[in-house]
């Protein structure tokens, strides 16, 4: 029997919203449902690390100090997300101390970190060439979407609840996450213009007051704001509960996410499960996730995100083959398979 340790700090701050604390929140449940011969010790930074033999840090941030300095166990794995902010530095500043952190936390890759896991082949690309590991140290462990995102059957009753709910028009594009450059939302805000379809943005940022525009981070959501202010093409939702969300894929006519960059990319799961077609970018982990069931725009050409977004809007004959082939492709992906690949690299490593 072996102890292996979970650390859920995360999960009190910011990174719980994201798809990090989703990673998180599924690692920890499906661990306390094997009955494997393992232990399992969630904890957080606020208490006292158990005695373990492993201990897996599911979270890296580039900037800010994620990894202890002191190996708190005979094996140390850690799992990088992706390197977005490092990989394209030029939009994300990292300020004195963020650089400092990142040299730090380099070093402690280097010397105390025994694995690491990574979103997507993509990732782990990232990985090898800015943290300089050996390929056989990092693993590729794919994510999934919440057992909750599936077909629903009465769509016609389900779209009445949503433009009863939300004031949706009967046709629309939806997008689902954050305002970072990596997202590309100007781009997408733009093709969306070109064709003159409807675009649902779902996610806090769009409409929190609260929000520091002037952060170099925030550029895009500040430019975003401006474009969409008193246009009615463009409907923000802010955030919405799961359940919403749920119905929302059910109903959109496609998700596009036309992101210059993604560790991953769950909401395309997301959206997939519940039979959504996704127009996505051919860049980062996107074609990784969607598979055949994409349609790929190149994420730097305006015109090529708006004839992908056509592509499925105004040909109905298209949208119903690939909603077919998004329902497919998502039965790749379950959190068994995540919790089960970490486990055996849990495994793998203890027998080492």
């Amino acid at each position: 029997m072996s102890k292996i340790a979970i650390s859920t700090s995360a999960l009190k701050t910011g990174y719980r919203f994201q798809g990090t604390g989703n990673y998180i929140s599924h690692l920890v449940d499906g661990l306390k449902e094997l009955n494997d011969g393992n232990k399992y010790y969630p904890y957080t930074q606020d208490e006292k690390c158990p005695a373990v033999d492993i201990v897996h840090i599911p979270y890296f941030s580039p900037f800010m100090v994620t990894l202890p300095y002191i190996k708190p166990a005979k094996k140390l794995i850690v799992t990088v997300h992706d390197l977005t902010p490092v990989v394209y530095d030029n939009f994300f500043s990292a300020g004195v101390r963020g650089k400092y952190n990142w040299y730090l936390q380099k070093f402690l890759l280097k010397h105390n970190i025994d694995h690491v896991l990574a979103d997507s082949s993509s990732s782990k690309d990232e990985v090898l060439s800015h943290l300089n590991l050996e390929n056989d140290k990092v693993s590729v462990v794919y994510l999934a979407a919440d057992r909750r995102y599936t077909k629903l059957q009465d769509k016609p009753k389900v779209l009445a609840n949503m433009q009863k709910k939300y004031n949706l028009p009967e046709k629309f594009v939806l997008y689902v996450g954050d305002v970072l450059w990596s997202k590309n939302l100007p781009s997408l805000i733009e093709a969306v213009k070109e064709i003159n379809v409807t675009l649902v943005l779902v996610g806090k940022q769009f409409v929190d007051e609260a929000i520091d525009l002037a952060h170099p981070w925030n550029i895009d959501l500040a430019k975003v704001r401006q474009v969409i202010k008193g246009d009615r093409r463009y409907i923000t939702l802010g955030f919405v509960p799961d359940e919403d969300l749920v119905e929302l894929y059910n109903v959109a006519t496609l998700y596009c996410q036309p992101s210059h960059s993604e560790g991953f990319g769950i909401p395309v799961l997301e959206a997939m499960s519940c039979g959504c077609p996704v127009v996505v970018s051919d860049a980062g982990s996107l074609p990784e996730v969607a598979g055949e069931a994409g349609v790929y725009v190149d994420p730097a050409d305006v015109r090529s995100i708006a004839d992908g977004i056509g592509e499925l809007y105004f040909n109905q004959k298209k949208n119903e083959i690939h909603r077919v082939k998004a329902l497919e492709q998502a039965q790749k992906f379950s959190w068994e398979k995540t919790v089960n690949q970490t486990v055996a690299i849990y495994n793998k490593l203890i027998d080492a």
